[in-house]
């Protein structure tokens, strides 16, 4: 256990990541990825009471086959709810996904994505906001409405009926992802930032912190650091209605500093022991609500990692620099910390040199005595229903109002783009998609889809071959001032093999008629009285009669030069 402080383990289990949450009736709940030996993902959560016992049995919260789940990470909003997020890894690449937990522990069907239009996506951290919305902070590149971006980026979801709608998305800080520096959202939507600057003469390391200003990010010197500037890793928290915390490495002590918003420093620097070796990774803190804190952090000595922890109570009583657990062989890695109460508070990590079964998941409670947890928790152990089935994708998917891409499924679904220039791409149903404001692509693919463009200059594609029943659209909004018609040329070969998404090409005008083919080549042909458009593979042959495409609106104007071969 905790060397010199009363503790108790409370949870063991297998597992990739971890995090811990508190609700405000002193619960806390634990959440953590996991995996079996047939590369099927899992997320699980447990409910704990306020005194750090087990309530119920752990639960799942999500499965996937042939994937793998890592860094997870959780925050309880103010209405009770919770929402969790991990980066998901499969064979289409990796994500911030998520979903969001009622009162009563139920997850949300349909995985949420944090991260459209971004790539090499990591280290996501959630933040709840007094409004009732949230903050998904990760690092990654993508490009936004400010165009391309690589650093740390910020999606803030607000609810939307019974789900949630991305209200902006976008970088806020160009900082790389190497511990120099940290970055936490103050519960009115604002963010500051802590970050190293090695200094350029003399050696040593200036640690500042970042307020955003009207012209531009504002910085203050909060500590200069003799020796190597990579140690210093520091951690930014928000601190109750105060402020924000920092806490960072200055050599042989980590050091912790409450700030207002303003930047003006509240008390005095409280400084923990250091054990002798490299600080990996930035510190965890945590605040809690009475005024007190703790630290939790990773030393390096001599090729072993071990997670120590420290904290001060509102009362002024210091907590002394403490090991966690019980064991120290192998490495202990991935600390995450949350408030009970009375200054005592629950610690989690990752562990490779636990007897018996490696790579544990651990929770402990600090400042309390109880009963140890022995059992360890794995993927379908017993007590614990089967996992279901993965669930099927969402038959409602509503966008942000930046540049999203969404791809369909088989289903007849719902697609709401929502603001930004959207690429949506309609799956094998009978499905609905309202591409929102901006220049979005809509390719409606199989099924018999009802497309509107909602505004700016749109694109529809169509890339299903038709027939007498199937593959026929609706376009309802069509306007040959704003939009445009493309046509893949593997479906309707007769137009030739020019074009592609990149660098689009216009049809030939002999190859379009008004009302019906007149000519051989007329293989296009739009019908203003029916507001259909068809293709007629041979022109005015009669071996091959002519197919719907789609309809538009009554009374719109199609030329030519609507239409593009791709």
């Amino acid at each position: 256990m905790a060397t010199n402080l009363d503790s108790f383990i409370s949870l063991r289990s297998t597992g990739t990541s971890g995090h811990l949450t508190r609700y405000a009736d002193g619960r806390f709940l634990s959440v953590w990825t996991d995996l079996d030996m047939n590369g099927s993902a899992y997320v699980y959560g447990q409910l704990f009471n306020a005194d750090g016992t087990a309530s119920g049995q752990h639960f799942l919260i999500d499965y996937t086959a042939r994937a793998s789940y890592r860094e997870i990470t959780a925050e309880t909003l103010s209405d009770g709810r919770t929402v969790v997020a991990w980066v998901k890894s499969d064979g289409s690449g990796a994500a911030v996904v998520g979903k969001v937990l009622g009162t009563n522990m139920s997850a949300s069907g349909a995985l949420l994505t944090f991260s459209p239009n971004a790539t090499s996506e990591e280290a996501p951290e959630l933040h709840a906001l007094s409004d009732g919305s949230f903050a998904v902070l990760y690092r990654g590149s993508g490009t936004f409405e400010n165009g391309a971006f690589t650093g740390l980026i910020a999606n803030i979801c607000i609810p939307a009926g019974a789900g949630w709608i991305s209200a902006s998305h976008g970088g806020i800080w160009p900082l790389p992802n190497d511990g120099t520096n940290s970055t936490a959202f103050m519960a009115d939507g604002s963010f500051v930032a802590a970050m190293v600057v090695p200094n350029t003469t003399g050696g040593g390391a200036n640690l500042y912190v970042l307020l955003p200003g009207p012209n531009g990010p504002v910085d203050f010197p909060v500590d200069f650091i003799s020796g190597d500037p990579a140690g210093v890793q520091p951690s930014i928290a928000a601190y109750g209605f105060v402020g924000f915390i920092v806490a960072w490495s200055n050599n042989s002590v980590i050091k912790t500093q409450v700030y207002r918003t303003t930047g003006q420093p509240v008390g005095e620097t409280f400084s923990f022991d250091k054990p002798d070796g490299v600080l990996k990774g930035n510190p965890v803190i945590k605040a809690f609500a009475d005024g007190g804190f703790a630290i939790a952090f990773v030393v390096e000595t001599n090729g072993d990692e071990n997670v120590y922890t420290a904290g001060r109570k509102a009362d002024g009583t210091m907590i002394a620099t403490t090991l966690v657990g019980a064991n120290t062989a192998g490495d202990q890695w991935d600390p995450s910390i949350t408030e009970l109460s009375g200054g005592t508070y629950a610690v989690s990590w990752q562990s490779d040199g636990e007897s018996g079964l490696p790579n544990q998941y651990i929770v402990e409670v600090i400042g309390r005595e109880g009963q140890d947890a022995t059992a360890v928790i794995t993927p379908g152990s017993v007590g614990e229903p089967p996992p279901p089935p993965p669930p099927p994708p969402g038959t409602t998917w509503t966008g942000t109002n930046g540049n999203d891409t969404h791809i369909g499924s088989s289903l007849s679904e719902t697609f709401y783009g929502l603001g930004g220039k959207d690429k949506i791409r309609a799956g094998g149903g009978n499905d609905t998609v309202d591409g929102g404001t901006d220049n979005d692509t809509i390719w409606g693919g199989a099924g018999n889809d009802v497309l509107t463009s909602g505004g700016g200059f749109d694109v529809f594609v169509f890339d299903a071959k038709p027939n007498k029943s199937t593959n026929k659209d609706k376009i309802t909004d069509f306007s040959n001032l704003f939009d445009s018609i493309w046509l893949e040329n593997k479906v309707f070969t007769k137009l030739g093999k020019k074009g592609s998404e990149k660098k689009p090409a216009m049809i030939k005008k002999d190859f379009f008629a008004l009302e019906k083919a007149k000519d051989k080549d007329d293989y296009i042909i739009y019908s203003k009285k029916k507001a259909t458009i068809y293709y007629d593979a041979d022109g005015s042959g009669s071996k091959i009669k002519a197919v719907e495409i789609s309809t538009v609106n009554k009374g719109a104007t199609v030329t030519y030069a609507d239409f593009y071969v791709i």
